[in-house]
């Protein structure tokens, strides 16, 4: 949402339902108006505080984004003349509870336009939701793709890691938490140590599971937790492939990330992911919580120089051409003009 504002010719205010956060400060500091609403825990009690924001900016559009700003904008904007946008980046992926599901469905035919980040997100909102078709429409998420279009001294920043010139990376730049599934990643991987030479794995992030993940790698020395880096694009350029192993995924900004940085992509194939790779040409896709299909991924791309730069290469075009950040505030711009004019 930050990337998309700053492309966006549109004057624009947030309400945040709980704090503004990192990106809310950054906002802040280039002039947008942010309201902070503090809420806690579940429940409407904003409501009150939510409309009389909203009656006193008047905005044309109300966009949401996820379940409960959704629920809370709704409602909070009923019997007033604003048109209702609402953006889902991959809520029903995650077991939505059935309440949560229930009051989606019965709210659904009040928003004026439901953007879905992928098809796999549409078809959730058509079968779980049952929303009228004609209310969705799918626009990818884009990333700032000049921030990964960088050249690095990558001898220089191996030595920075500990890690030799000749070492072959692996990397994974992801929250530590249950639906990345990082288990899986780390057992295939000690398949590929065993039939490959000069290879570590890069976890870059930090979460619930980094200790029981360290843990569970603690006699694999080709295996280093990172933590949390503000040097993606540079790590992005530094590995040889690029690994997400998630359980459910929407619109993988990391993904995107990494086929802007000419990576080839081992992913596993749910959710948006078979949208943003093509299998065979951009990256490969293997089945979810199967360590031995993804070893054979990562080990056939290994052996395969011309392989992983064809496939990194097209990916880069891939991004270039659907997933920038231009081609997303494009898109919204006109969805916007279809109803403000």
């Amino acid at each position: 949402v930050y990337n998309l504002t700053l492309k966006l010719k549109i004057p624009t205010v947030f309400i945040c339902l709980k704090k503004k956060g990192y990106f809310g400060e950054l906002l802040e500091k280039k002039g947008f108006k942010i309201y902070e609403l503090d809420k806690k825990g579940f429940g409407f009690s904003i409501l009150p505080r939510l409309r009389k924001i909203i009656k006193k900016e008047s905005p044309d559009i109300l966009h949401t984004h996820n379940t409960d700003p959704l629920h809370q904008g709704i409602l909070a904007s009923l019997g007033l003349n604003i048109i209702k946008v609402h953006t889902d980046h991959n809520s029903f992926a995650n077991n939505e509870s059935k309440k949560a599901l229930l009051f989606s469905r019965l709210l659904s035919h009040l928003i004026t336009k439901i953007i879905c980040v992928t098809e796999s997100v549409k078809k959730d909102w058509i079968k779980k939701v049952k929303a009228d078709p004609k209310r969705l429409i799918t626009i990818f998420n884009g990333s700032d793709l000049k921030d990964f279009d960088i050249k690095i001294d990558k001898s220089k920043e191996k030595k920075k890691l500990g890690l030799k010139e000749d070492d072959r990376l692996i990397g994974i730049v992801a929250r530590l938490a249950p639906e990345k599934d990082i288990f899986t990643l780390i057992r295939a991987f000690k398949i590929v140590n065993k039939e490959t030479e000069n290879c570590k794995l890069l976890i870059v992030g930090d979460g619930p599971l980094r200790k029981k993940l360290e843990d569970f790698s603690y006699d694999n020395k080709n295996i280093k937790f990172l933590g949390m880096r503000n040097d993606i694009p540079m790590l992005m350029n530094l590995f040889d492939i690029f690994v997400l192993s998630s359980l459910h995924e929407g619109n993988s900004q990391t993904i995107r990330e990494a086929m802007a940085s000419s990576k080839p992509v081992v992913a596993t194939a749910v959710g948006g992911n078979p949208e943003l790779i093509v299998d065979e040409k951009t990256g490969l896709l293997v089945p979810k919580k199967d360590h031995e299909k993804m070893a054979q991924a990562f080990i056939r791309l290994l052996k395969d120089k011309n392989l992983r730069e064809n496939m990194g290469n097209a990916g880069k075009k891939r991004a270039e051409k659907y997933f920038s950040i231009e081609k997303q505030a494009e898109n919204y711009e006109r969805l916007y003009e279809r109803y403000v004019r």
